[in-house]
């Protein structure tokens, strides 16, 4: 606006301003002519995205200029035409963009990282069911799985990207994922809390239990069950397997935890003879070997 409130006409200040820097809503102030003109809408839109919402309805459906928006903010992607919305390469450009965030005010529109990735959301249903965009899309924010076709909220590999973003993004899979272990413990290890979306039965797996409390506290869990696993006497053969499972099961997810127990049960073994029958190991020896550690 000039300083009888009128639209700003003037193309080459417009463009002289554009390219100087950020000049958030630069669009909403200008004439519809210049609304119009795609050399001064590309300019405006790779400064601040969303001044697309002021370009002529064209230029809103015009490949290039979209192109350039989603470029600066993946959102952008929202204000484009229906046609574009459903093509891939616009699509996929906005997803692989990811998100800005702007200030509420224009003066101070700095940008930064967001930690939200709805790009997704507003690309067209049949892109949303496109396994390359949805992968793309899962890869940056985990999240965004609650958009994607329910086809793909059940496709192995699109959740696991998901759940290797953000562990809660288990929430969102299909029933049958939600009850894959290994889809689990991948969510799990990203984010402890995941355990909570997870099936009924394996909400109460004593091993993906430890895994959920994260860092020391894991391997203070998996220690307990080592050791209640070394000291439980099987009754029968079902009884032998599932603690067999259980020490495996430990040892796979656990590494160096086991790795250290073997080191243990080694010393303590060097040290025991037989005599008459026993061993010469003390039972403190005993117990530090039934647990693993020294």
């Amino acid at each position: 606006m000039n300083w009888f409130g009128e639209p700003n006409d003037n193309r080459e200040e417009l463009l002289a301003r554009l390219r100087g820097g950020p000049h958030p809503f630069a669009l909403k102030e200008a004439s519809q002519r210049l609304k119009g003109d795609k050399e001064v809408v590309i300019a405006a839109v790779k400064q601040f995205a969303f001044d697309l919402e002021f370009a002529s309805a064209d230029l809103r459906g015009d490949k290039e200029v979209v192109l350039a928006a989603v470029k600066s903010d993946g959102t952008a992607l929202q204000l484009a035409s229906a046609d574009l919305r459903g093509d891939k390469e616009v699509v996929l450009a906005a997803v692989k963009s990811g998100i800005r965030c702007y200030s509420r005010d224009p003066l101070y529109a700095i940008q930064q990282d967001c930690k939200e990735h709805v790009v997704l959301r507003f690309a067209s249903a049949d892109l949303r069911g496109d396994k390359e965009v949805v992968l793309a899309a899962v890869k940056s924010g985990g999240m965004v799985l609650r958009y994607a076709s329910a086809d793909l909220r059940g496709d192995k590999e699109v959740v696991l990207a998901a759940v290797k973003a953000d562990g809660k993004a288990l929430r969102y899979a299909s029933v049958d994922l939600r009850g894959d272990e290994e889809v689990v413990i991948e969510a799990v290890r990203q984010d402890g809390n995941a355990l909570n979306f997870s099936s009924a039965g394996l909400k109460e797996d004593p091993v993906l239990r430890a895994l959920a409390k994260g860092g020391r506290n894991s391997y203070q869990e998996a220690r307990k069950l080592l050791s209640q696993a070394g000291k439980r006497k099987p009754k029968n053969a079902t009884d032998e397997e599932a603690k067999s499972a259980l020490i495996a099961k430990v040892a796979k997810h656990f590494p160096e935890l086991c790795n250290r127990a073997e080191e243990v049960h080694a010393k303590l073994f060097a040290l025991q003879g037989p005599r008459g029958g026993k061993t010469r190991v003390s039972k403190r020896g005993r117990d530090e070997y039934e647990t693993g550690f020294m």
